[in-house]
């Protein structure tokens, strides 16, 4: 990536990175680990013209999040 010019890095987390919950715990620390990893990363990287971003989106209404907004 450094030999190239404009790197990127895009890394996929979630808001439930943000808040914890009750219902979906170890996922919450598991996208909590990823948003710190992405702003260690673009401390270490920027140096080397790699940029870092992180894509946090919010509850998205799917079959498998049924149980998060449907009310249980």
């Amino acid at each position: 990536m450094k030999k190239q010019k404009n790197s990127a890095i895009v890394v996929n987390s979630s808001y439930a990175g943000y808040e914890g919950s009750t219902i979906i715990g170890q996922y919450s620390i598991t996208k909590s680990t990823l948003i710190a990893l992405t702003k260690q990363m673009g401390k270490e990287l920027y140096r080397e013209g790699i940029r870092v971003n992180g894509v946090a989106p919010g509850l998205i209404k799917t079959k498998f999040s049924g149980l998060l907004w449907k009310g249980g």
